[in-house]
This record gives C-alpha cells, sequence and structure tokens, in this order.
C-alpha cells in the first residue's frame, strides 16, 4: 500500500474498518508487549490525521489526542508535557514529512527542504526545553 493511499484513512476510517486491531496485533509480533503496540497505534492514528502539518506544530498540539498522547497535565495551574513523548511526536511527524516530501520528488536528487525540515524539528525541540515543558511558553517561544 502506498503512503499517498495510507494518507488517505483518516483516523476515523481506521477505526470504522478496525484497522487498529490488525496494526496492533502486527506491532505485537514484532516483540512488543500490548502497551507499547496500543501507544504505537495510537501514534500512527495522529500520523495520519496530522500529514502534511509539519509546521503547523501548534495546531498539533492542541489536538486532543495529541494532547493525551505526549501527556499534557497540568500542576499547580501550569500545563506541562512529557518531554520523550512530545519527542517522539517530533521526531515521527519530521519523518513522514520527509517521505511525503521524497514522494513527491520527480527526480532521483535530493528534494530540497530536508535541511529545512530537520532545522525545524530541532527549533521544536530546543523550544520544548527551553519552555521547560510548559505547553503556554512552548508556544510562546515558537512565535
Amino acid at each position: 500500500m502506498s503512503w499517498s493511499v495510507v494518507s488517505e484513512l483518516r483516523r476515523e476510517r481506521i477505526d470504522d474498518w478496525m484497522l487498529g486491531k490488525i496494526i496492533r496485533l502486527a506491532i505485537q509480533e514484532l516483540g512488543v508487549d500490548e502497551w507499547i503496540a496500543c501507544r504505537e497505534e495510537f501514534l500512527i492514528k495522529i500520523l495520519i490525521e496530522h500529514r502534511n502539518q509539519f509546521h503547523r506544530i501548534k495546531d498539533i498540539l492542541i489536538n486532543p489526542q495529541v494532547c493525551d498522547y505526549i501527556h499534557l497535565h497540568r500542576f499547580e495551574d501550569i500545563l506541562y508535557f512529557h518531554k520523550e513523548s512530545f519527542e517522539e511526536l517530533i521526531y515521527w511527524l519530521f519523518v513522514t514529512s520527509i517521505i511525503d516530501l521524497v514522494s513527491q520528488s520527480e527526480t532521483q536528487k535530493i528534494p530540497p527542504g530536508i535541511l529545512e525540515r530537520y532545522e525545524t524539528t530541532q527549533r521544536f525541540i530546543e523550544a520544548a526545553e527551553g519552555s521547560r515543558y510548559r505547553l503556554s511558553s512552548l508556544f510562546t517561544l515558537l512565535s
């Protein structure tokens, strides 16, 4: 199945067609425990839903499913997110954006934009560190 076909699937279709269970079982067959397989299934749904939105990180981060994925939580009236989950999300958004970029290229040459996307990824991670993993501070740093 090509990436363009996969990208047409929306989160709802995965659930409607019960593909989540197939994805989860395939991941478990790789030797991963059920909890991690469920989390990876969740990540795959997020990546499909937010395909081609790499530069719209603020919009992605306010999505309720993404908030769950990055473990957004309130402590002393401040919204924090989980460092490792955020970095994993950013990494996979970067990877899928590169796949999109390469798949749209009509030549054998490396398409322009890869370095820019890598630098954007690094900027997101540095901003997260600078925000001390506070969502409002991250949004301020990314503005």
